[in-house]
This record gives structure tokens, sequence and C-alpha cells, in this order.
């Protein structure tokens, strides 16, 4: 099926894919909203440059999953 591409993380319904291109400054709020429709089967990749950004990211939504993440 088609992408669809989308500006607002409430817009989002049961996703196979995420793909998060924020900037360091948004990295924290984004990964909080994430959190709120990321579902188990969720792959999230992301496209930072911020050594921490990521793991702010996979921290939130392990938190949610229960996973453990290895790195």
């Amino acid at each position: 099926k088609p992408a669809k591409v989308i500006s607002k993380i409430s817009q989002i319904k049961s996703p196979d894919l995420i793909l998060v291109t924020v900037k360091t400054y948004d990295t924290e709020a984004a990964a909080k909203e994430l959190s709120k429709v990321v579902k188990p089967n969720t792959s999230v990749i992301t496209f930072q440059n911020g050594k921490p950004d990521p793991e702010i990211i996979y921290l939130a939504i392990d938190e949610l999953r229960g996973d453990k993440r290895v790195s």
C-alpha cells in the first residue's frame, strides 16, 4: 500500500513503520508523542545526527513496550 506522510503524530493509526526526522531540540517531545501510537509490531527508524537523539526515542518506546533494546 502507498506510504502516508503526516505532519502530526496524532494522525498516525496503527503504524507498521515510523521514520523519525526531527531536529535535536524536538527529539524528546517527539519521543513522548510516538510512545502513544507505537504498537508492538511497529518498526521505528531514526534519521538523526545527534548521538543521544536515537537513544531518547528508543528508550521512550522500549519503556512503553517493556522491551530491552540491544545496541
